[in-house]
Formats: structure tokens, sequence, C-alpha cells
């Protein structure tokens, strides 16, 4: 929980330090954004990238060194918490370690809510005669697949 809120926190003062971006393409900032802004936390500098990598996403999270298994599995709930502050980032909340379980689910329930695509599911039938159902996530879930599992083995 700590982390989570030291993450959103953290984006919150980044933006009001270097103000809007006004109509620019967010996307094309985030790296140098996610970068550029460091804060000290116990006597470490932190940015966003490196929260997000070291602890939260585990495609990223590979390439530091292992403390244990149960610090490599990955909390996928986390990326509907982690918020840049854009209109398409997670809503920013508080989260408490007591319930923090909880927090994730409503964040994600919430983030699902709001960002899944409007007519997200559609049928249709391959020329073979095969009814085919596909549904439409919204882009986190690719951004993120290692991490909710899709992998090819999982």
């Amino acid at each position: 929980a700590f982390f989570l809120n030291a993450y959103n926190l953290m984006a919150l003062h980044a933006h009001v330090l270097r103000g809007s971006t006004d109509g620019t393409d967010f996307k094309a900032l985030r790296i140098p954004f996610t970068r550029d802004n460091q804060y000290m936390i116990a006597a470490y500098n932190y940015s966003l990238a490196e929260i997000e990598e070291r602890l939260f996403c585990r495609v990223l999270r590979a390439k530091y060194a292992k403390k244990s298994d149960k610090s490599r599995a990955p909390e996928p709930r986390v990326h509907f918490a982690l918020s840049l502050g854009c209109m398409s980032s997670p809503r920013i909340r508080v989260y408490h370690p007591g319930s923090l379980d909880e927090d994730l689910q409503r964040a994600a329930v919430e983030y699902l809510a709001n960002n899944a695509p409007r007519n997200g599911i559609t049928d249709s039938t391959t020329p073979e005669g095969t009814r085919v159902t596909e549904v439409v996530l919204p882009k986190i879930f690719k951004w993120y697949k290692e991490d909710f599992g899709f992998s090819r083995q999982e």
C-alpha cells in the first residue's frame, strides 16, 4: 500500500511542478515524465518508472535480483491502481494496508466500468460457419499482458 500511495502522490506532485501538458500527447511524454521525476524515499531516489519496474511489473522486475518467489508473483490489479494523472489513468485513491485486497478489487471494478470499450462484444460467423464472439478489452491488458497471465504458457 505504501508504494501505491507514494507512486500516485509522486505523479500528482510532478504534474503540479511541471504544469499541464495542454493538448500535448501525453503518450509521447510518458517516458521522460516517469524517468525524470524522482523523489527520495528512505534515503534512496525513486522515479515513477523505477517503482513500477522494480515493484509492480512482472517482465521488468525480472531484471532485478530476486528476494523470494513470492516477491516476484504479480498482482495484476495493481495496474488499475497506479495513476499517472491523465484521462485514461485510474482514479487516484488512498490504499490502506489492512484493506488492500478490497481496495484493489474496488479499483479494478471501477476502472473496468469506466474504461471498457462500449459495444466491446461482437458476434460474427467465419466463412466456415463457425460462430465467433470477440471481447475487446481496455489497452491496459495488452500493455501488461504478462502480469494478467496472457503469456503463451498461461
